[in-house]
């Protein structure tokens, strides 16, 4: 049986990260300051994700980025992630969609 690949979309705002992930309907948040980054790049290694989406958002995503970076994770930053794989980002809560 193949196991499904795993994508993490991450909505960055100047005080929260929103996290979704796409083999689930659950999201979850954490503060975007060096607690909640290591808390998210944490939950986010576990996942063992195929790719990682954060939503560029001034320079607010940069400490995450170099975080998941550093941790040798996959991770991509684009300003409108919607045309990335499928993304639908809904109020401010990033929903994953693979088609």
């Amino acid at each position: 049986m193949t196991e499904e690949a795993v994508c993490v979309g991450v909505d960055v705002a100047k005080g929260t990260l929103d996290l979704a992930v796409s083999n689930s309907t659950e999201t979850r948040q954490f503060e975007n300051n060096h607690e909640g980054i290591t808390s998210a790049a944490s939950y986010i290694a576990g996942l063992k994700p195929t790719v990682i989406i954060l939503e560029a958002t001034g320079h607010f995503e940069m400490p995450l980025a170099a975080v998941l970076q550093t941790n040798h994770l996959p991770v991509v930053e684009d300003k409108n992630p919607k045309k990335l794989i499928g993304l639908i980002v809904t109020s401010d809560i990033v929903s994953v969609y693979m088609d």
